[in-house]
């Protein structure tokens, strides 16, 4: 059987091969889709008179960029980026998009079919992978600092917001919805993610490995 660890360290590997190809419009840290682009790509669905999904990510990181200063909050941001596009080249579609559009949020653009399952997988790698992660960026060098951040390590949150045919999916509206959801950012449980209707037709919570 496979342990946990060769599991975690095969995967590690993975995403140190993904690479994308620059354009135009990419974000320098992580070298994707900006939100010019982003922005393009909803006015493309909606024009389209598609029904989608919105996954919208935050990244926090602060007490670990407290720590480890700004080089270590960007080696995690590079880091999380590498988790989603690994989780949406896996388990998503070649249609799918993926934009950061400031430090410490992304953008997936999905059908609505596949966003649960993204997420899912996501906070799944993401908590699975972050206490080695930093380990093999040399962040962490001893025993009472990995103590310190027991139960402190960064975490995300995923809100999926379900755009219906004809609904605007502008970012700013987007970004709206994603406000409404009450959370406690503070939680010790690591990463999560919600899903609602862009007029909060649900607003269902869920935690990693549920």
């Amino acid at each position: 059987m496979i342990s946990l660890r060769t599991k975690i360290n095969k995967f590690s590997g993975s995403i140190r091969q993904i690479r994308l190809e620059p354009a135009n419009g990419n974000d320098p840290l992580t070298n994707l889709p900006g939100k010019i682009l982003l922005n393009q790509e909803l006015l493309r669905h909606m024009a389209a008179n598609h029904k989608f999904s919105v996954i919208y990510v935050n990244l926090h990181k602060k007490n670990f960029t407290d720590k480890y200063c700004f080089a270590g909050g960007k080696l995690v941001t590079v880091f999380t980026s590498k988790v989603l596009i690994h989780v949406v080249k896996k388990y998503g579609k070649a249609e799918d998009f993926i934009a950061h559009i400031k430090e410490n949020e992304f953008v997936i653009i999905t059908e609505r079919a596949l966003a649960d399952n993204l997420c899912r997988r996501a906070v799944k790698y993401f908590d699975s992978l972050i206490g080695l992660a930093c380990n093999n960026l040399e962040l962490i060098k001893n025993k009472e600092f990995r103590s310190e951040l027991a139960g402190g390590y960064p975490f995300i949150v995923m809100s999926i917001i379900d755009i219906k045919e004809g609904e605007k999916a502008f970012l700013g509206n987007i970004i709206n919805g994603v406000k409404h959801l009450k959370l406690d950012q503070k939680t010790n449980h690591g990463s999560i993610y919600m899903h609602e209707s862009i007029n909060k037709v649900k607003n269902t919570r869920h935690l990693a490995g549920i």
